[in-house]
């Protein structure tokens, strides 16, 4: 194979994983129904059909249709079972991602989520946004997250009608509401 040809491989797992989503962070992300993977680059040299090597991670597996988003260091996902916010973080201690919980204490926030959007923080005395539209009540779970301060401020939206879509623009957040 030469370097510039496309790379088609197996995930060696235990079962059947659909992929979900991928993201370029720190390695390449892999997300799938049944856990999460990354591919491993230590030196600067690009991932060619020569050397690819595909690592397991987590098995906590993401939510179909919902795409990962990049935050400061880590990737926040939705887990699989639509119950739970995580971020995917890469440990210097284990050489390895871990997949900590996010919506620890605000799990009855996520509703069958159906979008996520993100806003990065624009200042110095504001955190990120993430935005996640309920598909059960039309609500939306909003997560202020300070990641140096190690701050997590969930909150739900409600609106006359019901959430159907939302969008990050720089500054500005767009919605889309649906009402009688």
């Amino acid at each position: 194979a030469l370097d510039d040809d496309s790379i088609e491989l197996t995930i060696s797992t235990d079962s059947t994983n659909a992929i979900t989503g991928m993201f370029s962070g720190r390695d390449l992300q892999i997300f799938t129904k049944g856990g999460e993977f990354f591919l491993p680059q230590s030196t600067l040299d690009p991932i060619t059909p020569t050397n690819v090597v595909i690592n397991g991670a987590t098995r906590r597996g993401s939510k179909e249709g919902i795409k990962p988003v990049g935050a400061e260091s880590g990737t926040l996902f939705i887990q699989r079972a639509g119950k739970s916010l995580r971020e995917f973080l890469f440990s210097d201690v284990e050489l390895s991602y871990q997949s900590n919980n996010i919506s620890l204490l605000s799990s009855h926030l996520l509703k069958t989520p159906k979008k996520m959007s993100f806003r990065r923080a624009t200042s110095t005395d504001d955190g990120d946004l993430l935005l996640i539209v309920n598909g059960d009540d039309g609500t939306i779970a909003a997560y202020s997250i300070h990641r140096t301060q190690k701050v997590v401020a969930p909150s739900e939206l409600i609106t006359d009608g019901t959430f159907e879509d939302c969008g990050v623009d720089q500054n500005d957040i767009y919605v889309i509401v649906k009402r009688t």
